[in-house]
């Protein structure tokens, strides 16, 4: 079994069977989906994407989550913060200039 707080190999199975149901869903209904390695939209979010040596395993969900307050938002949980990270991302990082196919959040926006 892996250590406590790891993720096991079944768990990651069944995450990718989730994701691509996500994936056919959208594609089912053309909505543009978008997805973002933790360290792309942490790097966006805090200026970088990996945990400092020395800190803490908590350290980058608190550091999310402490921007996120000081931005104004109110999140309840590092959950919470982590979703408002992926849109500030999603909305601000690198990605965002070069879409190609357009304003992500107007596209699926237009779907509804």
């Amino acid at each position: 079994a892996p250590p406590s707080g790891m993720i096991s190999p079944a768990t990651i199975r069944w995450l990718q069977k989730v994701e691509g149901v996500v994936w056919i869903a959208a594609a089912a209904v053309s909505t543009p989906v978008e997805s973002y390695a933790p360290s792309s939209w942490r790097k966006t979010v805090l200026g970088y994407g990996r945990r400092p040596p020395g800190t803490g395993a908590k350290h980058m969900k608190m550091a999310v989550f402490n921007y996120m307050r000081a931005l104004g938002y109110d999140p309840r949980n590092d959950d919470e913060s982590d979703v408002l990270g992926i849109l500030f991302h999603a909305l601000h990082g690198p990605q965002a200039a070069e879409r190609r196919q357009g304003n992500l959040l107007d596209m699926a926006a237009a779907r509804l």
